[in-house]
């Protein structure tokens, strides 16, 4: 049993090793107008390169026309309408959430979009970090997120956690998320259920609750006030990934769910007689619900950069604001 057990985990690293190979001998040569080719090279003299594609056959391309060549990974392409296309790059995010796909180290990559930047580096094979701030700097929070893999590499999970404060216009602020997510599908086309816990603490205050009598010379209580506690509630996700060509992808986010918040309201008892008030602040609770969606689309401008827009909105307690949601994702 034991040498069946070391034959296995021999065999199990043998074929991870053959299965992580590139073919030296193809090619993926980017052009600087943005075309992309995969293949094999013919010949080069130095000016001009034949090269033998699997699309459209053999082509003379200038070397002043190329903007990089690089070796051929099977992991970077998928089948699309029955054509060889690169994979989806920034494939594990949508719009403001992610999805449990698994991501390989040294996959970073930085989004800027009308609120602020964000920047993202795999430090290991799935598992990735990352730092989310507006255009001032506040708030400010830290992210992370780990992916599990199944044995159906369709089906893949993940737990994550965003945590922050109010950067340096409010430091004793609290912000956090953490959330786990179920993805189904591929780097190109898949579907995401996600549940979080979000906790919001915005270091407000509220009048602390009791009877407050007037005193002395003063025929007006006089109130104290004490720390709000934090806004709570849980949040949950719908994702989309639907690539349509090889340039283009519709994209599907959504937050919903329902906020807790406490506040206080007080009723003033005013005695005639005496000319006095008293105050009764009792402590009040209400459930806010929210919608939050974002369908949009996602175009891949090829090299580790792409574009996307989002027709995007909020209904929050019955209102809807517009929101919108332009972003621009580029490779580290």
């Amino acid at each position: 049993m034991k040498h069946l057990f070391s034959t296995l985990l021999l065999l199990f690293a043998f074929m991870s090793i053959s299965f992580a190979q590139t073919d030296n001998n193809k090619k993926v040569v980017l052009l600087t107008n943005g075309n992309e080719y995969t293949g094999t090279i013919i010949s080069d003299d130095g000016r001009e390169m034949l090269f033998e594609t699997e699309t459209v056959g053999k082509i003379y391309i200038k070397k002043t026309d190329i903007k990089s060549i690089t070796n051929f990974k099977e992991d970077d392409f998928v089948i699309l309408n029955d054509t060889k296309v690169k994979s989806n790059p920034f494939s594990t995010r949508y719009s403001f959430t992610t999805n449990a796909l698994p991501i390989k180290k040294r996959e970073n990559y930085y989004m800027i979009n009308l609120w602020g930047p964000e920047f993202h580096l795999a430090v290991a094979d799935n598992f990735n970090v990352g730092i989310m701030t507006s255009w001032i700097g506040s708030p400010f929070a830290l992210t992370a997120k780990y992916s599990f893999q199944t044995k159906n590499p369709k089906l893949n999970f993940s737990i994550g956690e965003i945590a922050g404060n109010g950067g340096y216009i409010d430091p004793q602020s609290l912000i956090s998320l953490s959330f786990g997510n179920v993805t189904y599908g591929d780097r190109d086309r898949n579907f995401t259920l996600g549940v979080g816990y979000g906790v919001f603490d915005f270091n407000q205050e509220i009048y602390r609750p009791g009877t407050y009598y007037p005193t002395a010379g003063n025929p007006y209580p006089s109130i104290q006030y004490t720390k709000r506690p934090a806004t709570k509630g849980v949040i949950a996700s719908v994702g989309m990934n639907l690539r349509l060509s090889e340039k283009t992808s519709f994209i599907f986010d959504s937050m919903f769910g329902s906020m807790n918040t406490t506040n206080s309201e007080g009723n003033w008892l005013y005695n005639s007689a005496s000319q006095t008030s008293t105050a009764v602040v009792v402590e009040t609770k209400q459930s806010n619900p929210f919608f939050i969606f974002m369908p949009g689309l996602r175009i891949n401008q090829g090299d580790g950069r792409a574009f996307q827009v989002c027709v995007a909105g909020a209904n929050l307690s019955g209102q809807t604001i517009p929101m919108p949601y332009v972003t621009w994702f580029r490779k580290l």
